[in-house]
């Protein structure tokens, strides 16, 4: 047995202790050799204050159990947690080497290999995160440097379990600081690698993991920490209020890295990084093009200009296109120095944040930056820091001022602005609405050019000598319309016995005759198998140029530039020949694509040489589905994260189908108890509308057979057999339900202000099934009986919920008193609960449903519980104890910041030289 006090020798249990290696603020570590095993391992004693708590003990023990099911090379393993008379020791993995603080006494790492120690960091948080495993404690001593380069997180997860007060010591130097506030909440962490969250003590979650990954990156790159002070109070002053002084990174730190800095040491959690691993992946993607060699290099200088404290943090969150702060290399004037000379070099937009008009920048399945050809004007879609992408404007502003120069509102409220593309004189500024509108860069008021009724979800317009070239829908060829408006004229039919579906983003070609587009195929599953291709206006005929790819632009050193897998790819283009002469080369890597509609958020000014675009990668909207609780605990099901979209419950409750979006939307069945995913077979742009009630059946729209027309279709859910037509004569959008009668099972679809029912081959006569003075009713659902329907209707401005005899009878019940959509029944029939929303947060409440003689009785409806605004209600578990839900997960990158890269064309001559 070893001493409670003192340097500990002999064994502790079956581990014979070696030498010590170090202590912290909750126990000592030793070198030990396992004599069952005949291995070293690293033994950490708690001590006596600790180990005299057995509340702190339980929870350690507890907490060192779920950080032993971690296994990542990057992560320090633990063996185990046991117990040696009073003594209380965790038994770990021994790593060689030397700590990260011990290494940073020397100075800073080179930036390579700040990089590379960061990055192993990052990804052995990401996996510790996936598993729910918050570190909390991250600083350099917690990371040791193995002899082969390789980092390794100790203590992971551990800080949780000792957030108590611990013996006061060197800043740095405690495993765990906890100091009780004078409010409810507490600190848990070390000083110089506190979140602001932390600070406050508020709930922690892997955002601060991220902040203190911020925290270490800075101090590899600088050699000094990021927030210093001489006490406490100093440092958690300048973690609250202050920035770290951006002015002593390195002159050669790429701009890739100091927006990744910032945004992990964001202190508004809204706009922190949410992911270890986009870290991971911008480390990597840095490194591999290695681009603090280029004689390009960023000198030292705040990247942003932040907002006092005192500034709200919505205002603070505003997005990022307004005055352009140029990062030039000292002593050179840019604009004056040889073309030769010149190096591309980033420079990030940003808007005045001060200005309490200002807008965010708005991301949507469109293209949302514009930038004129001379570089002169630049355009984005914006919306308040509460509003929705449907009630964005059009921003205007001059590139060298601050502040934007022209919001355009939508036409028609409820219709966002999407798609900007200026005239080449750059006086004008086009965009897509209910319509196609044209507006003068200097002011004044949108002209309609095409009416609503011929565009509807544009995708892409560019401005030529010959007119506007646009493309009106999702499913269509390309029009032209006169500057002035006018009958569109059509110039491409998509050739469907060559599989094309649509032809969008048009770009004009120096030429005046030619056009580059993109080629939408039957059944792609990304805009990567897309095709680009090269319209004769003349002739109009095309041919393809590019297999795999979208968005394609031309530039001035005669190559076409387009987007594959995130990343803006050029491959050098002869127009005299009408082919390309290379092979395709990245040329910035991570940019932000919209998977949904090719569309990628960059814009080329092309007399100006410059890019402006918006970091991140494909713009995924994954959904998740989770099981909640009476009480509100969350729990996955186990899918994948998918953009799903409305999707229901099984009639059994044991499997759901979803639409997800994509390329070409599908429908995929997932299977709850056998965890596993299967696409049912159909053609075309897919979506769900309901399970058949035998529970093998799904009932599915499509527009398979061209156009906007959509056919209702009756498919396997397993995925077995090919779909069969109904209802030729119903679209998808009227379609809601089938539910089965006395006459058979039939449909029920929505017409106007009435719901129907009708039979699936709609020969027979329609009967309305929904109650009288309601309007728009909607979300018709069938009691598990088959005897009622709920649904939801506007009754005076608001919707609420009602009971009607289904498929007939007497008598309309109100359900909800104040407000409420989306009705589900529960497995027995015996309940309804529905949706309350309000301007905060949605409320799922719940009513009691007894049949009577003359029809039904129900009480007062109650609350179960909040339910965050993104979330939506599917349906019951079979024992009515729980709700499917499904909720939007955090993107993978944040889409709210531009940046421009000026010379970059010097770039794009150099990675893919012409023959």
């Amino acid at each position: 047995m070893l001493e409670s006090s003192g340097p500990r020798q002999g064994s502790i249990g079956p581990y014979k202790i070696v030498s010590r290696l170090g202590s912290g603020g909750v126990g000592e570590v030793y070198r030990a050799t396992d004599t069952r095993l005949g291995r070293e391992v690293a033994i950490k004693v708690l001590l006596e204050n600790v180990a005299r708590d057995p509340e702190r003990i339980g929870r350690f023990k507890r907490e060192a159990r779920v950080a032993a099911s971690l296994n990542h090379s990057n992560i320090a393993a633990i063996y185990g947690f046991e117990d040696e008379g009073d003594a209380h020791f965790l038994v770990m993995e021994l790593v060689e080497g030397r700590s990260l603080a011990d290494r940073l006494k020397q100075g800073p790492l080179p930036i390579d290999d700040a990089l590379a120690v960061v990055e192993q960091i990052a990804g052995a948080l990401e996996a510790a995160h996936d598993a729910g495993i918050v570190h909390r404690d991250l600083k350099p001593s917690n990371v040791m440097l193995t002899p082969d380069g390789k980092a390794k997180i100790l203590d992971f997860g551990l800080a949780k379990a000792l957030d108590e007060e611990s013996p006061a010591g060197a800043l740095d130097h405690s495993p765990t600081v906890s100091i009780h506030l004078t409010s409810p909440g507490m600190m848990v962490g070390t000083f110089p690698y506190m979140s602001p969250e932390q600070a406050r003590g508020r709930a922690v979650d892997r955002r601060s993991d991220v902040w203190a990954l911020g925290c270490v990156l800075y101090e590899c790159l600088t050699g000094r920490r990021a927030f210093e002070g001489e006490t406490a109070t100093d440092v958690l002053a300048k973690i609250v209020e202050r920035e770290p002084d951006w002015g002593a990174l390195p002159a050669r730190t790429p701009p890739r890295i100091r927006e990744l800095l910032q945004r992990c040491l964001e202190k508004d959690l809204r706009r922190r990084l949410r992911d270890a691993g986009d870290i991971r992946i911008e480390l990597e993607r840095a490194r591999e093009a290695r681009e603090w060699t280029s004689t390009g290099g960023v000198p030292a200088a705040a990247p942003t200009r932040r907002l006092p404290s005192n500034v709200p943090w919505t205002i603070a969150a505003v997005a990022v296109v307004a005055a352009m702060l140029a990062w030039f290399v000292p002593g050179r004037n840019q604009s004056d120095a040889p073309e030769a000379t010149r190096a591309a070099s980033a420079r990030p937009l940003k808007v005045d944040v001060t200005d309490p008009g200002a807008l965010r920048f708005a991301i949507a399945d469109v293209a949302s930056i514009a930038i004129s050809d001379d570089g002169q004007t630049i355009a984005y879609l914006g919306v308040s820091p509460t509003g929705s992408w449907f009630e964005g404007e059009l921003c205007l502003r001059r590139a060298d001022e601050i502040g934007v120069m022209q919001k355009v509102p939508p036409p028609e409220p409820g219709f966002g602005i999407s798609n900007p593309f200026f005239s080449p004189d750059g006086k004008w500024i086009g965009f897509s609405a209910t319509g196609l509108y044209k507006i003068p860069v200097t002011g004044g008021q949108p002209v309609p050019l095409v009416e609503r009724r011929s565009v509807g979800g544009m995708k892409g317009a560019v401005w030529t000598e010959r007119g506007i070239i646009f493309a009106p829908a999702a499913k269509s060829g390309l029009f032209l319309v006169g500057e002035n408006g006018g009958v569109p004229e059509a110039l491409t039919i998509p050739d469907v016995s060559k599989g094309e579906v649509s032809h969008r983003w048009p770009a004009a070609l120096p030429d005046g005759r030619h056009l580059l587009f993109t080629i939408k195929k039957e059944g792609i599953t990304s805009f990567d198998q897309a095709a680009i291709a090269l319209l004769d206006l003349e002739t109009k005929k095309w041919k393809t140029l590019i297999e795999g790819g979208s968005y394609a632009r031309y530039v001035p050193t005669g190559h076409i530039v387009y987007t594959r897998a995130g990343a803006i790819v050029a491959v050098p283009f002869d127009l005299g020949a009408e082919k390309v002469t290379g092979s395709p080369v990245t040329i910035v890597p991570g940019v932000m694509t919209e998977p949904g509609s090719g569309a990628a958020q960059f814009a080329v000014a092309a007399k100006a040489g410059a890019l402006l675009y918006v970091p991140g990668g494909p713009n995924i909207h994954r959904h998740e589905l989770v099981w909640l609780d009476r009480h509100g605990a969350i729990a996955s099901v186990g899918a994948p994260l998918e953009p799903y979209y409305q999707p229901r419950l099984s009639p059994d409750a044991t499997r759901v189908a979803s639409t997800v979006f994509g390329a070409t939307d599908t429908v995929v069945v997932y299977d709850i108890a056998r965890g596993s995913s299967v696409q049912v077979k159909s053609a075309g742009n897919t979506s769900l509308v309901a399970w058949h009630p035998d529970g093998r059946q799904l009932l599915v729209s499509s527009d398979a057979e061209g156009g906007s027309a959509q056919r209702l279709y009756l498919t396997p859910a397993d995925g077995s057999g090919a779909p069969r037509a109904v209802a030729p004569q119903i679209s998808g959008l009227q379609a809601r339900l089938l539910a089965t009668t006395p006459s058979g099972v039939q449909l029920v679809v929505q017409l106007e202000n009435d719901l129907e029912l009708m039979s699936l081959d709609g020969a027979s006569s329609r009967q309305r099934i929904s109650g009288a003075g309601e309007v728009q009713p909607g979300r018709p659902t069938i009691s598990p009986n088959g005897r009622w329907m709920a649904y939801d209707a506007d009754v005076s401005g608001r919707r609420e919920i009602f009971v009607h005899p289904f498929p007939s009878g007497n008598g309309t019940w109100q359900i909800s008193r104040t407000g409420g959509d989306v009705p589900v029944w529960s497995p027995h029939g015996d309940e309804l609960i529905y949706v309350h929303l309000n301007e905060l947060d949605r409320t799922l409440m719940s009513v009691r449903v007894t049949e009577t003689p003359s029809g039904i009785s129900t009480a007062a409806p109650v609350e179960v519980m909040k339910v965050p605004n993104t979330t939506d209600i599917v349906g019951f578990s079979p024992d009515g104890q729980r709700f499917l839900a499904v909720r939007p997960v955090a993107p993978q990158f944040p889409g709210d910041r531009v940046l421009e890269i000026v010379n970059w064309l010097s770039d794009v001559e150099a990675k893919a030289p012409r023959h």
